[in-house]
């Protein structure tokens, strides 16, 4: 009885020794987030436990031991890789800290996005899913009545034929970036030759006419977009994909030259002093310059695929899935209707029903600004869904692209520092590796990290204003004064407790209310107002016309104005 009784508790005390060796080897596994493989292993770990239950024990917990050091070997993680027992650990710690102040680039691995893993893992959230489907299906009927009874058909097509106008131009303008881009490609082939037929190459030259290059294509189509885009979907498509095609032809010409070009390759890496550490593997990506036929394979999938950091080779997933392309690219259009029904129903009818004498009184400022809390944030958060989840992941299966790490757990955030780098990890990483560490890299370290902060922050600023004056139509720095001043002094407020978080969503709500009402504003009183009033002096054209509304001659005609129209 006794021997039955012991051979009854083995498994139990087996699965709690394998417990607590899987924990000790978390506690030593350095910065590890992959929570998932961790999962996936003790599942796998505790099942084969159960199945060699009737095997003798120290032979069975040999078994636990290399199947474990066999998961922590395999697991790709991009920070840390344990190659030493246990007793090296201190050593493996002071590696990590090395390859870190040697700028290791970006690397690439199988990852789903947060919300993927969610839907497929929690049956809670695919319900909530389908409750707002619901609600929203419910409210494009609402919408299709409403459109029917006031302009006799469900499907709007006034609103849509004024923001698509001049669409063939849009398309046309892109075709012509697109082919653009590829002049990087012959550019580098040109540069990999001069460099094969010459011992030393001096590269300033080279490195100056990309630069003109990027500086042209980014002028030539920003007067042109000026000129034809006369709505804002067509504007915001426009500046986007023109800031995408720069980002991407930056990572193209900086990875090939930097790590294809073999003389070149360690004089970069060679930037820090960090002599004694061996970075032939650890730190470089494999890239590599081919012939020209096979670099417009490459350049043709990275123009096309969801990441701006150049890999010559990316992990790609077996198959295609169409189903699941479908679904993303369905979320996507669901967004579009969704942004249309704010826009309609909350935005146009502000331009209709406020007079612009209420633009004085501050009163009628806080409540415009209480007012738009609600749909100002749902612009955010439907935009976050729509793009970095929906749009990426649908490119993301048709180019079979298998890091879909786009975003992480941002909601989450209790300081805007982490708020930055988990919106849109897809641009931050851009800025990261090509700015952030090129700055102080290419310094040799006389550039410290705020210096180099502030210039990611000034970049950023700099392409989102370009966006919004592309898309708009108009330049009002509003959100310079924002994000690139006030959200770049919270940046160094990094509260972790937390309670933060309503801390934090207090602020986007207070921040997305106040843009939102502000760009309005600017632009009712662009389109309704100062378009028939003629400027005083020629440097009215640059000042914001709510600025210039407070102005003397200015007030008194919009004042006139206003009685005519009361009259």
């Amino acid at each position: 009885m006794t021997s039955m009784n012991e051979k009854e508790k083995e498994p139990d005390q087996i699965i709690k020794e394998t417990k607590k060796l899987l924990e000790f080897y978390e506690k030593q596994h350095v910065n590890s987030q992959e929570k998932e493989l961790k999962k996936k292993s003790i599942g796998f770990i505790l099942k084969s436990t159960l199945e060699m239950i009737k095997e003798d024990k120290e032979q069975f917990i040999d078994k636990i031991v290399d199947s474990v050091n066999s998961y922590v070997e395999t697991s790709q993680l991009e920070n840390s890789i344990m190659e030493q027992s246990i007793g090296d650990l201190n050593s493996k710690v002071n590696i990590e800290k090395k390859r870190k102040e040697m700028f290791i680039e970006n690397v690439h691995i199988h990852r789903q996005s947060v919300l993927s893993v969610l839907f497929d893992s929690d049956i809670n959230m695919k319900t909530l899913y389908y409750i707002i489907l619901c609600i929203f299906f419910w409210l494009c009927m609402w919408v299709a009545a409403d459109n029917y009874e006031h302009i006799g058909n469900i499907f709007d097509k006034p609103f849509w034929a004024n923001n698509l106008r001049n669409w063939d131009k849009t398309v046309t303008m892109w075709f012509a970036m697109f082919f653009s881009s590829f002049f990087i490609v012959f550019y580098v082939q040109l540069i990999n030759a001069v460099t094969l037929r010459f011992q030393k190459v001096f590269y300033i030259p080279f490195i100056a006419i990309y630069s003109v290059f990027q500086v042209t294509f980014l002028l030539v189509f920003v007067i042109i977009g000026l000129q034809y885009n006369k709505s804002f979907v067509l504007g915001v498509t426009h500046s986007c994909e023109m800031v995408r095609f720069i980002m991407k032809n930056h990572a193209y010409f900086r990875d090939k030259i930097l790590y294809g070009l073999k003389e070149y390759n360690m004089k970069y890496v060679n930037f820090t002093d960090q002599a004694d550490f061996d970075v032939d593997t650890a730190c470089l990506p494999e890239i590599k310059i081919y012939s020209l036929f096979k670099e417009f394979q490459l350049y043709l999938y990275f123009l096309f695929c969801p990441s701006v950091i150049y890999r010559d080779k990316y992990p790609k997933t077996s198959v295609c899935r169409y189903d699941l392309a479908f679904a993303h690219f369905f979320n996507f259009v669901l967004c579009v209707i969704f942004f249309y029904i704010l826009v309609r129903f909350i935005c146009i009818p502000y331009f209709n029903s406020t007079k612009v004498e209420d633009y004085y009184d501050i009163y009628c400022f806080i409540f415009d600004f209480l007012r738009f809390a609600i749909p100002a944030t749902s612009f955010l958060i439907v935009g976050f869904f729509m793009f970095l989840h929906s749009w990426l992941n649908f490119w993301a299966e048709i180019m079979q692209h298998g890091d879909r790490r786009f975003y992480q757990e941002w909601w989450n955030s209790t300081n805007f520092e982490e708020y930055y780098r988990k919106w849109n990890m897809v641009v931050h990483e851009w800025l990261y590796y090509y700015v952030f560490n090129d700055v102080i890299r290419l310094s040799r370290k006389r550039l410290n990290k705020t210096i180099a902060k502030g210039i990611v922050f000034l970049i950023s600023v700099i392409l989102h204003e370009l966006i919004l004056w592309l898309a708009m139509g108009f330049f009002f720095p509003v959100l310079t004064i924002f994000f690139g001043g006030l959200g770049f002094l919270f940046s160094f407020v990094k509260p972790s407790d937390k309670r933060f978080n309503v801390i934090f969503w207090l602020k986007l709500f207070l921040g997305s209310s106040m843009l939102c009402v502000l760009y309005l504003r600017e632009y009712n009183m662009r389109m309704s107002v100062f378009n028939s009033i003629d400027l005083v002096e020629w440097w009215h054209t640059f000042v914001p016309r709510t600025i210039l509304m407070h102005l003397s001659q200015y007030k008194t005609i919009i004042q006139e104005m206003n009685k005519n129209i009361s009259k």
